[in-house]
């Protein structure tokens, strides 16, 4: 039987496995995987969120620089009409060492080489460019000339369109090329192929929390470098910019035409620059982040005002100013990089609880699914078996019934003690169909309406007596010792005669269906303070005490198939416990020594009775 239960869980067990299990154990392990990549999600997010506000303050730079350049034109326009003027550099704090230079003689201004310091080593860095002498390299942007080719390849195809066309292709090229790694790796190559120079930030990559500076390898510049004369970069335009890095020292020249021939200009004053710089800048510090402008060797334009400034070399996120400002970066700093790596491990450990928490409640509520699903099955195969056991058991007393009654009818035992026992045993199988017959009826109104009782005050003394002998007869002609031993005294109780009696008689049989070879039952009646003990044992196969537990459930028998050597409903010791405890007593097994069963039943009796004793008859 419990094999067959087994094989009947196989099919909803794996359903619910794969449907339940499966999914909730999948959903776990994924929650764990994300969880362990918490902190590299977390820094991406701040890294986006940053970016934005880098793009901002790196677009408000570069109109810095174009206001700059707006104002040296302007100033030189104002006071150079007639000629370049001698008081230039008094005009606006942004002009530095102004200069003049005559593209067939060179320098005029400073005069003879210079009066100052600083501008005898302008003229000896600078006479060689200016005279075409030597090149310099001028930075343009990847991301621009990347868009141009883009917007060139579009325009041999006839769906190309100028105006907001244009736009948006260079638009789109741009935050390609900004944002796509394959398209970085891609141009790169392709720059590198053409012979193209693209320069070393001064900053380096890696994970934003490793400690160890061999896990960070230099990035690329978004711009490329490009060797160009003198004549050749103010023949493009009227006026503009010339960067130039001569042994570390960063220089920013600004020329404009004044003529064919002349060209006026001055070195641009960086400090100026860099308090125009400072007033567009976001604040420089926050609880979350620290922003700051590196110079082109890496160095922090501003002071940050930290009591322990941070790597400069490994910010968190940083972005390219401008050509005009080669190797100049906004960069921001954690201001508290343990601060990220706690929170990620926080949110990590918690993601790993909540999936096992749910892993957990599945796998729990799974097991206690099963175990319902294997109750009510069990339950559903137990009903459909009672009703093959209730008539297999009904065919027991009817045959024996039919039996002695056509033994009787045809008078074949003359002998008058014989047909008197034959008697007793109809009674006594008429009896047992009736027990049998009202256990099932009980049982049935119990489960709908509960039972109703018609309780008197009576002897249970008397009452046991009177049930143990009327058994006795067809006990001893199966064969049994049947020992009985009675209180000496009244013992009142308020009770359902009739239910009390199904209840003993339920007992009584049990104890004669499992007996084994040794055929003895004992029903003994005695008093223990206010309760009567109702005590009957046998010393038959005994009940496993694995089952001891379940041997009062409806329906339950350790062996419920109708192969079964002993045959029952199920029902006896379920109802027998329902009908004591419906008058305030109770039932408990034990086992009996040396073998066997014992049933103690307890029952309150109606008033304090005397000690009693005790008698034994065969």
């Amino acid at each position: 039987m419990r094999k067959n239960q087994t094989h009947s869980l196989w099919r909803p067990g794996i359903l619910f496995f794969t449907a339940t299990v499966l999914p909730g154990l999948a959903l776990s392990v994924l929650t764990i995987r994300a969880a362990r990549h918490e902190e590299a999600f977390m820094e991406k997010q701040l890294e986006n969120t940053f970016y934005s506000e880098l793009s901002q303050t790196v677009y408000s730079i570069q109109k810095v620089l174009e206001s700059v350049r707006e104002t040296l034109d302007g100033s030189l326009a104002e006071t150079g009409r007639t000629g370049f003027p001698a008081d230039w550099d008094r005009t606006t704090d942004l002009v530095g060492i102004p200069f003049q230079f005559q593209l067939d003689s060179g320098f005029t201004v400073p005069s003879r080489g210079g009066n100052s310091p600083e501008e005898k080593l302008f003229v000896a860095s600078n006479t060689g460019f200016f005279l075409d002498r030597q090149p310099v390299e001028i930075y343009r942007s990847i991301s621009d000339e990347y868009a141009e080719s883009v917007i060139a390849a579009a325009k041999q195809t006839s769906s190309f369109q100028s105006g907001n066309n244009g736009r948006l292709l260079r638009k789109q090229a741009s935050d390609a090329f900004e944002t796509d790694k394959n398209v970085q790796k891609e141009i790169y190559s392709q720059l590198r192929s053409r012979g193209r120079v693209v320069p070393l930030r001064n900053i380096v990559s890696g994970s934003k929390t490793d400690a160890k500076v061999e896990a960070y390898t230099p990035r690329l510049s978004t711009y490329v470098t490009e060797s160009m004369h003198f004549s050749d970069i103010v023949a493009t335009a009227p006026s503009g910019f010339i960067p130039r890095i001569i042994d570390q020292r960063f220089m920013l020249l600004y020329w404009k035409k004044l003529g064919t021939a002349t060209i006026a200009g001055c070195v641009v004053d960086m400090d100026a620059v860099t308090d125009k710089i400072l007033s567009v800048l976001p604040q420089l510090q926050t609880a979350v982040r620290i922003v700051t402008v590196l110079d082109h060797n890496g160095k922090p334009v501003f002071d940050s005002g930290t009591a322990s400034p941070p790597d400069w070399k490994h910010p968190f996120t940083a972005r390219e100013i401008s050509g005009l400002l080669p190797r100049w970066e906004v960069a921001m700093y954690l201001t508290d990089p343990a601060a990220l790596s706690s929170r990620a491990r926080i949110t990590t450990l918690s993601l790993i609880l909540l999936a096992g928490i749910l892993f957990t409640v599945i796998a729990i509520s799974g097991f206690i699914l099963l175990k319902t699903m294997q109750s009510e099955m069990k339950l559903a195969q137990q009903k459909t078996t009672f009703v093959a056991n209730v008539s297999h058991e009904l065919k027991t007393p009817l045959t024996s019934i039919r039996i002695f009654a056509e033994l009787l009818k045809e008078r074949r035992q003359p002998d008058p003690l014989k047909q008197e026992q034959y008697l007793g045993i109809i009674i006594s199988e008429t009896e047992r169909l009736t027990r049998l017959i009202n256990n099932v009826l009980d049982f049935s109104r119990s489960k709908r309406s509960g039972r109703t009782y018609s309780k008197r005050e009576c002897d249970l003394n008397g009452l046991s007596r009177e049930l143990a002998e009327n058994q006795r007869v067809r006990l001893e002609h199966n064969r049994f010792t049947f020992v009985t031993a009675y209180s000496a005294e009244v013992l009142p109780a308020t009770v359902d005669p009739e239910a009390i009696k199904q209840a003993l008689l339920n007992i009584l049989s049990n104890a004669e269906k499992y007996s084994s070879d040794t055929r003895w039952i004992s029903f003994s009646l005695g008093r223990e303070g206010s309760d009567a003990i109702i005590r009957i044992a046998d010393r038959g196969i005994g009940i496993d005490p694995a089952e001891q537990e379940n041997i009062f459930r409806e329906f339950f028998r350790v062996d419920d198939s109708l192969a079964a050597r002993v045959q029952g409903t199920g029902l006896g010791l379920t109802i027998t416990r329902q009908i004591l405890r419906d008058h305030g007593g109770d039932i408990r097994y034990q086992p009996n020594q040396p073998s066997g069963s014992e049933f103690v039943i307890t029952l309150p009796l109606c008033k304090e009775v005397p000690g009693e004793t005790e008698n034994s008859d065969r």
